[in-house]
């Protein structure tokens, strides 16, 4: 599948929004634009994340049982493993580092060896382990994408071996997943977070098929319909919009938003892109937020030279992460992740 630029662009505004979200969280900031605590919830953008994530492995699915699951995972865990679980390492390291500092553990998050243990694996959220807040906590997001690999490949093997189309099969676990996060199912690997990640990972992948089964031009003026109504009753009866934000977002609002950044990517400079690479380097920020925020707070905490309640500041940290985020892909993940996949998968 040819790489789609335009979302790249999208996932990198979206991990901006989501450092925002996560920094007025951990300082208590608030001002006239709030991404805490404010007049939308922007901690429901991970649901687009898991959406873009199944839209873009659904033209996979095909070839997906001749790779074998032992290809199939190492390549998703070499992906996502290395850079999450250093991390774990380093903010593991802060929390230490904070505790010594001030005699009290940062954000109440006790580290303990089965704590650090369950995180870097990315074991503590969402499937049989329950640690509560992470120690890099938005990393529950990857927790839950790993489970949606699995679950996905066993899908399509069981769809393969009953010869039914797979796309009833990641229909019924995306209306799972949404009964379990409206129920408040509170069971292992099915939960509310593990429901969050069924819900909108697999409707991605439906989108997927809707997308190349209508009309371009039907699915883009849909989409402009969808988010012209969304916005005006945002604005004209705010109490319609809040009343149910996180489903309105998923299964209106993200869905428009896809298909109209899909639409959007002829105007995408190829040459570019490719060079400035956004959505790995968003995959970056959103590991890394967590661990440069928790420095920015120490040595705000510590020296008092940083105001962690103005907005600049959010801003200069959002670019430190970013410039951070860009070196540790360059540098760190490519080479790691280069050199797993030629040690792990070249003879399997």
């Amino acid at each position: 599948m040819k790489r789609i630029y335009s979302l790249d662009v999208l996932k990198f505004i979206m991990a901006v929004l989501l450092v925002f979200h996560h920094y007025q969280q951990s300082t208590g900031m608030r001002g006239r634009i709030n991404f805490y605590e404010g007049t939308i919830y922007w901690g429901c953008l991970v649901e687009m994340f898991f959406i873009i994530s199944g839209f873009l492995i659904a033209p996979t699915v095909k070839g997906m049982l001749k790779t074998g699951f032992k290809n199939y995972i190492l390549n998703k865990l070499i992906r996502i493993y290395p850079m999450a679980m250093l991390s774990v390492l380093f903010k593991t390291v802060l929390g230490f580092v904070y505790v010594c500092l001030f005699g009290h553990w940062s954000g109440g998050v006790r580290l303990t060896l089965w704590n650090v243990w369950n995180n870097l694996w990315l074991m503590f959220s969402g499937g049989a382990v329950n640690t509560a807040d992470g120690i890099n906590n938005p990393l529950w997001f990857l927790c839950v994408l790993i489970y949606c690999y699995v679950l996905l490949y066993f899908a399509v093997w069981l769809s393969d071996r009953l010869s039914v189309s797979e796309v009833y099969s990641f229909a019924v676990i995306s209306i799972v997943g949404f009964a379990a996060l409206q129920y408040e199912v509170k069971a292992p690997f099915l939960n509310e977070y593990s429901g969050r990640g069924y819900a909108a990972f697999f409707l991605g992948m439906l989108l997927y098929y809707i997308w190349n089964s209508v009309s371009r031009k039907l699915l883009t003026a849909y989409s402009v319909v969808c988010l012209a109504v969304s916005i005006g009753v945002y604005f004209g009866a705010y109490s319609l919009f809040a009343a149910n934000m996180r489903d309105v977002m998923t299964y209106i609002v993200f869905p428009a938003l896809l298909f109209l950044t899909l639409a959007a990517d002829r105007f995408t400079d190829e040459r570019i892109m490719g060079r400035l690479e956004p959505g790995a380097v968003a995959f970056e920020v959103y590991v890394w937020q967590s661990c440069i925020l928790g420095l920015w707070n120490i040595i705000a905490d510590a020296t008092g030279i940083i105001d962690t309640g103005k907005y600049y500041q959010m801003f200069i940290m959002t670019a430190v992460l970013i410039v951070f985020s860009a070196i540790m892909y360059r540098f760190a993940e490519k080479k790691i992740t280069k050199t797993l996949r030629a040690k792990l998968i070249k003879n399997t």
